[in-house]
């Protein structure tokens, strides 16, 4: 049995806690309550698309996604925090970065940051970074 789509997510998650030891970070289908005041992460992986490269039944699949890194840090505390920790990521997963878990090889294609997202205690800054794994089936 292919262990792709796990190792994927091995791969990016183990990039995301290089980047944060110390932050709590919420992982997926974790439960997961912030603690007031404290700056928090959230990474979600979503598996875009998974392309036949090569022919036959053992070709080459190309799975390439994204990887969406949530900034939480308190409401009204200002940009500097948040936009270092963005900057951060943007640094430690970089273009052409090689995260590895098992026999996936994840490849940074991009990061991007958007905008900013406010809710009753939390300014939100989502972090989107690309990627990339060619695998056998």
């Amino acid at each position: 049995m292919s262990t792709i789509f796990q190792d994927i997510t091995d791969a990016l998650n183990a990039g995301v806690l290089a980047v944060f030891p110390t932050t709590p970070i919420a992982w997926e289908n974790i439960l997961y309550d912030p603690i007031p005041d404290t700056p928090y992460v959230r990474p979600t992986v979503i598996v875009h698309r998974s392309i036949p490269e090569g022919l036959g039944p053992s070709g080459l699949i190309r799975h390439s996604g994204v990887l969406q890194v949530s900034l939480y840090y308190p409401l009204g505390e200002g940009m500097l925090d948040m936009l270092t920790a963005g900057d951060v990521v943007a640094s430690a997963l970089k273009r052409g970065t090689d995260l590895i878990s098992g026999s996936a090889v994840v490849r940074v294609e991009s990061v991007a940051r958007a905008m900013v997202l406010y809710d009753k205690a939390w300014a939100h800054l989502p972090i989107t970074i690309t990627w990339v794994c060619f695998a056998t089936a």
